[in-house]
C-alpha cells in the first residue's frame, strides 16, 4: 500500500516538474469530414409505398473552412466554421 502512494505521488510530482502546452494557433485552416448516417423514408405519397420496408444508407460530406476572429463579425458569432456538405 506504502509503495502504491508513492508511485501516485511520484507520478503527480513529475506532472507538475515538466512544462506542457496547449494546443497553439497551428490548427489547419481547412477540415473535410465524412459521415455515415442510417434510416429509413417515412411514406408520405403513394410512389414511395416500395421504399417503406427497407433502410437506407446515406452519406455526408463537408468542406470546412475555420474562421480565426480577424474580422469583428467572425468575434461576434464566436468564430463560426463556413462550410458546404453534399450529403
Amino acid at each position: 500500500m506504502v509503495q502504491r502512494k508513492f508511485f501516485l505521488f511520484a507520478n503527480v510530482l513529475l506532472l507538475f516538474c515538466f512544462p506542457s502546452f496547449a494546443q497553439q494557433s497551428s490548427a489547419p485552416a481547412y477540415q473535410i469530414s465524412f459521415r455515415y448516417h442510417y434510416g429509413f423514408i417515412l411514406v408520405h405519397t403513394k410512389s414511395l409505398q416500395q421504399f417503406q420496408q427497407a433502410h437506407f444508407p446515406m452519406y455526408e460530406i463537408t468542406l470546412t473552412k475555420l474562421t480565426d476572429g480577424s474580422k469583428d463579425w467572425q468575434r461576434e458569432y464566436h468564430n463560426p466554421d463556413l462550410g458546404m456538405s453534399f450529403y
